[in-house]
């Protein structure tokens, strides 16, 4: 018999590639990124007490009903135990409050809780609308829990943005109304607080606003672990400090007043009425106050990162951490909206598919057109 014959012992299998396989699985990536939130979470409920925990909850069962209805409506297999709708209902409970301020007959003000329906809206949006109306997980060109929270920005003003913010009921010893509420750190009549009190996360804001220190151990591990580029965060960090410092140089009318006092010392500097190091000093607080103030951190290592919003060369990362801190930095500046990081990174992730081109790796072999 010839060897054409004789029947082979060897099978092979043709697939489609991916061909080189790794252990990661999208549940495994999804549940360390809501292990790697969890500090800053325990800070907030701490911090805030159990309306924070409240929140918490309402945003992440709202995300997994929704995802889990909307899945089952269009006959398509249940996956919430893959955690990525945990993941954003908790990214959302971070850029959300525990308390809404009310304005009394009297001209006083009220401490209530965070109306349950604010929530619960923004999580539909984040999720039917701004996840599944593109496809589901992998196809949606925007962040969803910065879609949910500027949802019920839009929707819910008079609950989200506020001239004053709920001081933590379990930190504020005095009943007055004026100890109960307090400007956060970038609102026009913010208070003096220290680099110090913004890294540890001892002032008022949203919930993953107020501790730097614990949103940072998570980024650590999401770092090691390799889900995240470092790349893009130091493009947004360093852009953001870069440009605010070159807007101080030349300020507006409207600045907080944390950046007017460096304004001023920038002003002394080229006056020279302050030496280069007094200077150093000024500056090294107003570029720790910029990274640490509002959602710079959650934005950059959590929101920015996003892995199926943030671009797919090395490049490309840092090319669009720049524009989101560039935008941030705009934002903060010369619009009338005190903090940046949610609309600069919702832009960022319309114009990921020109960074993605201009910072595409040419092929091995390929000439240059």
């Amino acid at each position: 018999m010839s060897t054409i014959d004789q029947p082979s012992t060897i099978e092979w299998v043709v697939s489609s590639s991916p061909h080189l396989r790794e252990r990661e699985t999208t549940s495994r990536i999804m549940w360390t990124v809501v292990l790697a939130l969890a500090p800053a979470g325990i800070w907030a409920v701490w911090f805030f007490g159990w309306p924070a925990l409240y929140v918490m909850a309402l945003c992440v069962g709202s995300c997994m009903a929704t995802e889990a209805l909307v899945q089952k409506m269009s006959g398509r297999p249940v996956t919430i135990s893959d955690g990525s709708a945990a993941v954003t209902g908790l990214l959302l409970a971070y850029c959300l409050h525990s308390h809404s301020v009310v304005a009394m007959a009297d001209g006083t003000q009220k401490l209530i809780l965070l109306k349950w329906y604010v929530p619960v809206i923004g999580s539909i949006a984040a999720i039917a609308i701004a996840k599944h109306c593109f496809g589901g997980l992998g196809h949606n060109i925007w962040n969803p829990a910065l879609v949910g929270r500027a949802v019920v920005q839009l929707s819910f003003a008079k609950h989200v943005s506020l001239p004053q913010w709920p001081w933590p009921l379990g930190i504020t010893a005095e009943t007055a109304t004026d100890a109960m509420t307090r400007a956060t750190a970038l609102a026009p009549s913010a208070g003096p607080y220290s680099v110090r009190e913004l890294f540890i996360g001892t002032v008022p804001g949203c919930l993953g606003e107020v501790s730097a220190f614990f949103l940072l151990l998570g980024a650590v591990v999401l770092l090691f672990r390799k889900y995240i580029d470092w790349r893009l965060p130091l493009g947004y960090l360093l852009s953001l400090v870069v440009l605010a410092t070159l807007f101080a140089w030349s300020p507006n009318d409207h600045l907080i007043p944390w950046v007017h006092d460096f304004a001023v010392q920038f002003k002394a500097l080229r006056a020279g009425e302050v030496g280069v190091s007094a200077f150093g000093q000024s500056w090294l607080s107003f570029a720790a106050r910029q990274i640490f103030a509002g959602g710079v951190i959650l934005g950059a290592f959590y929101m920015a990162t996003d892995m199926v919003t943030s671009p797919l060369s090395h490049k490309g990362q840092f090319v669009y951490g720049i524009g989101c801190g560039v935008l941030t930095a705009l934002i903060r500046f010369y619009a009338g909206y005190p903090e940046g990081v949610c609309y600069s990174i919702l832009i960022m992730n319309t114009l990921r598919p020109y960074v993605d081109r201009f910072t595409r790796p040419r092929v091995l072999g390929e000439m240059k057109e």
